[in-house]
This record gives structure tokens, C-alpha cells and sequence, in this order.
């Protein structure tokens, strides 16, 4: 990764302190890297004896450190919108999502303030465009830098969001490239321009792909539905009036995840699935970088009443195929 963290490791300390602990207990691949944290009193970089590519979730620390930053949140104006704003001008940037989700996992139980309110950009914005059509610095500039590294071809996508899953440790499993190529993408890949712009960059890139076979970028010819009428859909689909967090949002064609991205600013219990593990894959990374509770729910028990409906399972949603967050349910280590 390029960047270094945008705020100092004492205030990134400060947002992770909750989950720190239990971490360093923790057997789960994910809390290794927080672990290293917790003990050395900083990231892992290159030059360790171990590369920092090799822990699972190394990338989320930087997520919740951009988020944290004080820029982050704001509108394009630079006024600052306070956290517990819910109005339709805060528009552009992340807000502090990290922070809300790892506060109410600390607090054992619903917070008393609503759901930060994140804006999605349109996919077809030039700004927006730039990111995931960029040959250099883009998402397609990190395919070409695959290839160059690693000539896996067709298959460079699909690498590349491997890469993404297992740095952002919604997966595990780490990617199936060479060091070259892991170094390559760790130096290059910089996540800051995604969360200043908030969009599913990915889904936008998938769907511009070509090829044909087995070996396609895009073989189940997925197109996802445009932000803007997503974001009517969501609020034409879910009524406004009261708490909403603790109502459950499942969609079965999930895609990469923009419906439930943006139901991410009502609900707090979202589920999904698709029969292309690809897209799921993907979903599984806009919610480590918009919607937190997303790709790590929170546990059941913090909804309260709804606690014995759980226990149904004629009530639970019928998670198949490929599901989103199998799993993690309830835990983030």
C-alpha cells in the first residue's frame, strides 16, 4: 500500500482500542495483524521479517483509520457534519462507519444515535470514472500490474479481488499470485480515493469487462442497477418512520451488494446472496469499506425483542448458494 496512515498510530490505537483486546486471544487469521498492533505499537511494513501482505486483514486498520480522520465525513464544502447528522446534505466522503460499528460492538447493544448516512456516487461521474477505468492508477491499472507482474491474463480480475478480500479479511484464504505481484499491489493499491468517493467501484468494473469462456471477467453478464435508482428503490421500499436498525433487509439477487449498501443507512441486520461467487466476493469488500455490519454482522442479541424470532427458522432468512456473510456472523475475531 503506498500510503501511509493518514493519522497518527495513537489515534488509530484509540478507534480499535475496543476490539484490540479480545484480539490478542484470538486465534481467528484476522486478528493477527491487530495483534502485531497491539504489540509493536504500529502497522507491519516492508522490510518485517514477515511481509505485510501475508496477514489477513492487514488493509482493514487503514479503512478504520480513514474513516476516523478528520476529513473524513465532511461534505465537499469542508463544513463538518456531526456524527449524529442525518441529513441529506452530507454528501461526499466516508463518514466514521468503523467507529459506530466497533462503539456498538464495545457497548454490547444498539447505540442511542442513528446510522451515519453515507452518498453513493454514480458509476458514470468522470471523477468516479476515472477510478475504476484508470490504466495507471485505477482499478484496471491494477489488473495491468497483475499481468505484468504474473501474466495471469483473463484471470487478473478475479486476482485482483481475491487480493482485496483477503487484505480486507473478508476471506481468509490468501490470493493465489506470486510475492512480485503481492509487493506490486501492495505498494501501488491506494484505497483513500475510493472512500473520498463512495461507489461500487468494482461492480462498475466488472461490468465494462469482456471475454469469453470460462476465463471471462464477466461471465454470468452481471450488470449492476445504476446508484441513483437504487437509491430510489431504497427509499420507495423502506418507510422512513421510526428505528429501523433492527429490521432485517435480505436481497436474494445480491450482486455486489448495492441494495444493501444503500440500505446500510436504515438497517443494521442485512443478508444476501447470488448464485456468482464472484459478485458475493466483491459485496463482501464494499462492506468492509462502507458498511461494516455488512460483511461482519453484529450479534443477534443486540436486537432486543426480536431475539426470539431468531430462534425461528421459518424467520431466518434461507441464506443458499453463495451467501454474504456465513459466517461472521456476530464476531468480528
Amino acid at each position: 500500500m503506498s500510503a501511509q496512515t493518514p493519522s497518527p498510530v495513537n489515534a488509530l490505537v484509540s478507534n480499535v482500542c475496543h476490539v484490540l483486546q479480545p484480539a490478542v486471544n484470538s486465534t481467528h487469521p484476522r486478528a493477527e495483524v491487530f495483534n502485531f498492533l497491539y504489540r509493536e505499537g504500529r502497522l507491519p511494513k516492508i522490510g518485517d521479517e514477515r511481509a505485510p501482505w501475508t496477514y489477513c486483514g492487514w488493509m482493514l486498520p487503514y479503512v478504520i483509520s480513514l474513516h476516523a480522520h478528520p476529513f473524513f465525513g465532511k461534505p465537499l464544502d469542508n463544513k463538518s457534519i456531526p456524527l449524529k447528522a442525518t441529513a441529506r446534505s452530507q454528501t461526499g466522503h466516508c463518514p466514521d462507519r468503523w467507529g459506530y460499528h466497533l462503539r456498538t460492538l464495545a457497548a454490547g447493544e444498539l447505540l442511542d444515535e442513528p446510522i451515519p448516512r453515507i452518498e453513493f456516487y454514480g458509476e458514470f461521474e468522470s471523477s468516479v470514472r476515472r477510478i475504476w477505468e484508470g490504466e495507471r492508477e485505477g482499478i484496471e491499472g491494477w489488473c495491468h500490474l497483475i499481468d505484468h507482474t504474473n501474466g495471469y491474463s483473463w484471470d487478473s480480475f478475479k486476482h485482483l479481488i481475491d487480493w482485496l478480500a483477503f487484505a480486507l479479511g473478508v476471506e481468509i484464504q490468501p490470493p493465489r499470485i506470486g510475492s512480485s505481484a503481492n509487493e506490486a499491489l501492495y505498494r501501488t493499491v491506494n484505497i483513500e480515493p475510493l472512500l473520498l468517493q463512495p461507489c461500487d467501484y468494482l461492480g462498475a468494473a466488472l461490468a465494462a469487462r469482456k471475454g469469453n469462456g470460462s476465463k471471462a471477467w464477466n461471465p454470468t453478464a452481471f450488470f449492476p442497477t445504476p446508484h441513483h435508482l437504487v437509491e430510489l428503490m431504497t427509499q420507495l421500499t423502506i418507510t422512513q418512520d421510526g428505528d429501523l436498525r433492527s429490521k432485517k433487509v435480505s436481497d436474494p439477487a445480491l450482486g455486489t451488494g448495492r441494495m444493501l449498501l444503500h440500505a446500510s443507512n436504515y438497517s443494521l441486520r442485512l443478508y444476501g446472496q447470488d448464485i456468482d461467487p464472484l459478485v458475493v466476493k466483491i459485496s463482501k469488500i464494499n462492506g468492509a469499506l462502507y458498511a461494516p455490519w455488512m460483511s461482519f454482522p453484529l450479534p443477534p442479541s443486540f436486537f432486543g425483542n426480536d431475539l426470539a424470532q431468531l430462534g425461528d427458522p421459518t424467520f431466518e432468512p434461507k441464506l443458499q448458494a453463495y451467501p454474504l456473510n456465513a459466517g461472521t456472523q456476530g464476531t468480528l475475531f
